[in-house]
């Protein structure tokens, strides 16, 4: 038989460890939330973060045909060369102007690089990087010295396939679009 003072510390002792129990399920929830507030928290700054990324490297598309832009223009005699980046010429270059094209169409090829890199890790959206194959494809075509640097340098062989072929998708994709209005 159990007495009343025994029977009331047990009944004490049973509210006291409910008690804990409770608190520690209330401490489980809020760890809970906590948790779950702390997941959304992340997900908004990854999301904000591939937004500043991909912002990042439209810019250093960009910058690198302004760079190439702005050195071209330092001088009359660069500017004079640099057109042969864009047509056929129209006389024979001198050494040094060769030289000059040649380092034009180093940077030229460096950016390119920079560029289908961002696009392979898929930080450039495919639209861009289709806009930039016909730029690219153009620019590495328009005249025998660009397709000299092209024959020249084999490593850069795939990228130059990979833009031939992202032109003609985006050419296509807009000759279709231009079918598409005439017939609206």
């Amino acid at each position: 038989r159990i007495s009343e003072p025994m029977l009331m510390d047990l009944t004490h002792t049973l509210e006291q460890i409910m008690h804990w129990e409770a608190l520690g399920a209330l401490a489980e929830l809020l760890g809970a939330i906590s948790v779950f507030l702390t997941l959304i928290y992340l997900a908004r700054q990854i999301n904000e973060n591939s937004k500043l990324q991909k912002i990042s490297a439209y810019n250093a598309m960009i910058t690198g045909f302004s760079d190439l832009y702005s050195w071209i223009g330092t001088s009359k005699e660069l500017a004079a060369v640099s057109k042969y980046m864009f047509r056929e010429g129209d006389r024979e270059l001198s050494e040094e102007e060769r030289h000059q094209l040649t380092i034009m169409y180093h940077q030229f090829g460096n950016h390119v690089l920079r560029v289908h890199s961002l696009h392979e890790e898929k930080i450039i959206q495919e639209s861009n990087w289709l806009d930039f194959c016909v730029e690219m494809d153009f620019m590495i075509n328009a005249s025998e010295y660009a397709r000299e640097y092209k024959s020249a340098r084999p490593t850069l062989a795939p990228i130059w396939e990979k833009i031939s072929q992202g032109a003609e998708a985006r050419k296509a994709e807009l000759t279709n679009l231009m079918k598409r209005d005439e017939a609206a």
